[in-house]
């Protein structure tokens, strides 16, 4: 099987692939998870479906159970765009693979896919500032919401807290250890305030 390196799904042996043959199997190995990647990406981003709290309850324990409960060791060492509306995140440990992990305005999944930026996003750079280098202490949905919780402490023990509200046009928000905002994805502009 040979995949462009460019596009990684154009698979010349997609029939192979369907038909389940056993060169399919050998040749593209990560053909597969690349794929279900992919149908993932683009139902949440593309055709605007929402996840379920169900749907976001099992994502989260996926993060936790690998971030989180596995060490404490992961933490962010690169934040980069990939459209207006996500961040994709790169945790690293010292004695452990790399993690990497998508926060858009419809999710939060991990991913084995590194992808390019699309678009400009206005919350990079203060990301960036905020969020790198600091060390994932948790991950929290709360209650049965499609809100999920991110907190982060730097080396000096300045801590991050970052909200990802996956309904509606959905929002990033980093707030600091008071949960006063420091950066947000969509401001809400509101006349009387």
């Amino acid at each position: 099987c040979y995949c462009d390196g460019e596009s990684k799904i154009l698979c010349t042996s997609w029939n192979m692939a369907i038909n389940n043959t056993t060169s399919a199997k050998r040749g593209c190995l990560n053909f597969f998870n690349i794929f279900r990647y992919l149908i993932l990406w683009h139902v949440i981003t593309i055709f605007g479906m929402e996840l379920s709290s169900i749907e976001l309850r099992y994502l989260v324990n996926e993060i936790r159970n690998r971030v989180i409960d596995a060490s404490s060791g992961y933490y962010v060492s690169s934040i980069n765009a990939i459209t207006k509306n996500s961040l994709f995140l790169k945790l690293h440990h010292p004695m452990q693979e790399d993690i990497m992990f998508v926060l858009s305005t419809r999710g939060i999944w991990i991913t084995r896919l590194k992808f390019k930026p699309v678009e400009d996003n206005s919350l990079e750079n203060i990301s960036q500032k905020e969020l790198e280098r600091a060390k994932l202490e948790s991950i929290e949905q709360v209650g049965s919401e499609r809100i999920v919780s991110l907190k982060f402490r730097h080396p000096d023990g300045k801590i991050r807290i970052v909200i990802g509200e996956f309904f509606g046009e959905g929002n990033v928000i980093i707030c600091n250890e008071s949960m006063q905002i420091v950066g947000i994805l969509h401001p809400i502009r509101v006349r009387h305030r």
